[in-house]
C-alpha cells in the first residue's frame, strides 16, 4: 500500500498498486496480472501490458494515468474514475489498447486537461459488458481500427471525435453522443440492433439516413 515503484520493473507474477506511484518502465509479462486500486502511473513512467497479461482496475478508488500504456492482453475495470492526464508536459497520459479493454458497470473513463493530446487509441476492443445505467467516454478515441461493443446499458460520448472503426449496440442497449463535433467517416460502421443516439453537440459527415441513428438532440452539420 502506498508503494513507489522505481526504475525498471518487468512483473512475471502479480503486482498491487493500491496507492502511490510508478515512477518507471513497467512490463507485464503473459499470463501477468496488475491489480490496480487506485494511484498513479506518473509522467516518468511508462505501462506496457502484453498478451495474456491481464490488468484488473478495482474498488472505486481513482486512477491516473499520467504516462503511455500499451495494452496487448486485457483489462478488466470494475470500479473507480480512470483518468487519462496529458498537457504535454508535465502528463503524458496515452492509451493504445491491441488487447481488450472492458468496462464492467457504468464507470467513468474521462480527460483531465482538456487539452486534445489525452488520446484513447483502439486498436482492439473497448467493450462495456454490464451495467444497466450510463458508463461515459470523454478522452479522445480515435477508433480507426477498432470495435467500440456496447452489451449493457448506455455508453455516452461526452467529447467529440472523428467516428472512425465499428460501433455495435447489442440490442436493448445504446451508444449516446452527448457534445462536442462528432464526425462520421466513411470508415463509420454502426452495427447491432441497439440504438445510437446523438443527444447534444453536432454530427457532421453524414451523407444518408442511417435507421438507426436517432436525432435527440443537438445538430446535423
Amino acid at each position: 500500500n502506498g508503494a513507489t515503484l522505481l526504475g525498471s520493473n518487468r512483473v512475471s507474477g502479480v503486482l498491487n498498486l493500491n496507492s502511490g506511484s510508478a515512477s518507471g518502465p513497467v512490463t507485464l509479462s503473459s499470463n501477468a496480472v496488475l491489480n490496480w486500486s487506485s494511484g498513479i502511473f506518473n509522467a516518468t513512467s511508462t505501462l506496457v501490458v502484453e498478451s495474456n497479461a491481464v490488468v484488473n482496475l478495482l474498488t472505486g478508488g481513482a486512477k491516473y494515468l499520467d504516462a503511455p500504456m500499451t495494452n496487448s492482453g486485457s483489462v478488466l475495470w470494475t470500479g473507480g474514475t480512470f483518468y487519462v492526464r496529458n498537457n504535454n508536459s508535465g502528463n503524458l497520459g496515452s492509451v493504445l489498447n491491441r488487447g481488450l479493454w472492458q468496462m464492467q458497470g457504468d464507470l467513468d473513463l474521462s480527460q483531465w486537461f482538456a487539452t486534445g493530446f489525452e488520446v484513447f487509441a483502439n486498436n482492439g476492443t473497448f467493450r462495456k459488458s454490464s451495467g444497466a445505467g450510463i458508463g461515459t467516454f470523454s478522452a479522445i478515441l480515435q477508433n480507426q481500427f477498432g470495435l467500440v461493443e456496447v452489451l449493457s446499458g448506455t455508453l455516452r460520448f461526452d467529447r467529440g471525435q472523428q467516428l472512425d472503426g465499428t460501433f455495435f449496440a447489442a440490442p436493448g442497449t445504446v451508444v449516446q453522443f452527448h457534445s462536442g463535433t462528432s464526425t462520421y467517416t466513411a470508415l463509420a460502421q454502426f452495427t447491432g440492433a441497439g440504438q445510437y443516439q446523438l443527444t447534444g453537440g453536432t454530427l457532421q459527415g453524414l451523407l444518408a439516413y442511417l435507421p438507426n441513428l436517432k436525432l435527440l438532440g443537438g445538430s446535423v452539420g
